[in-house]
């Protein structure tokens, strides 16, 4: 029955086709567990393979599960499956380790991921040119970032030029989402500086997401403009006001 099934035998693509079927498998076994429309799987997933972040090569999770464990086990399967198949059907050809076959597998696998990272990559860049290219400046920003634009080119045009100040707010900014935050305003601030790169003393205060922010500012500053109740400016006195 296989007796010329080897002048079919190309070791990559066959490793690639099998790497796909498990690929697959994974795949509807996802959708049924977790009771997916294997389209919005498929908008998951490429979502999952692509997440812009300053940390590259970090994958996500599919309903808080996480794929980097599934994607080494069809590496497993897949290099046993081909190891057991070819030597089933394609006896003919020269015994293969399985090291070899597992380099082979690992590739496919990177190649299929590849796939998806560059699709996600493609759609991505496609909403990034809707909502942003095409936009004005005022106008590019969403949600919290939005309101952290307005602030700095509020707070840039009350106080214009070179200034040092004291970042005050009630977010832990060692960690996301306010370490993000923190970076977002210092950069829509510029060049009022936050982060004592200036190494200056304070002349003033940006206040962000605080909680009763008039209680943070000491008798020797004065408020100069606020957005809302959480987000203030206040500018150190001179020693005659």
């Amino acid at each position: 029955m296989f007796k010329n099934t080897q002048k079919y035998y190309h070791p990559f693509l066959f490793c690639f086709v099998i790497t796909s079927v498990w690929c697959a498998f994974v795949f509807f076994s996802f959708a049924l567990i977790y009771k997916l429309d294997p389209a919005a799987l498929g908008e998951k997933l490429l979502t999952v393979f692509y997440r812009p972040h300053y940390n590259n090569c970090t994958f996500g999770n599919i309903e808080g599960a996480n794929v980097t464990p599934y994607i080494y086990c069809i590496i497993v399967i897949s290099t046993i499956s081909i190891h057991c198949f070819r030597a089933k059907i394609f006896k003919p050809q020269p015994p293969a380790g399985l090291m070899h076959i597992l380099k082979q597998v690992t590739f496919a696998t990177f190649c299929i991921i590849l796939a998806l990272q560059i699709t996600g990559q493609v759609k991505h860049l496609a909403f990034e040119h809707k909502n942003y290219a095409i936009r004005p400046a005022d106008e590019r920003y969403p949600g919290s970032l939005r309101t952290l634009y307005d602030c700095g080119t509020f707070f840039r045009k009350i106080l214009p030029g070179k200034h040092s100040a004291k970042f005050i707010s009630d977010m832990d900014i060692s960690r996301e989402p306010g370490m993000f935050m923190h970076r977002a305003i210092a950069y829509y601030l510029y060049p009022i500086d936050i982060r004592n790169i200036r190494q200056e003393p304070d002349d003033s205060l940006v206040i962000i997401n605080k909680n009763n922010p008039a209680q943070s500012i000491p008798d020797n500053f004065r408020i100069l403009g606020t957005v809302n109740q959480k987000h203030f400016l206040a500018i150190k006195l001179r020693d005659n006001e």
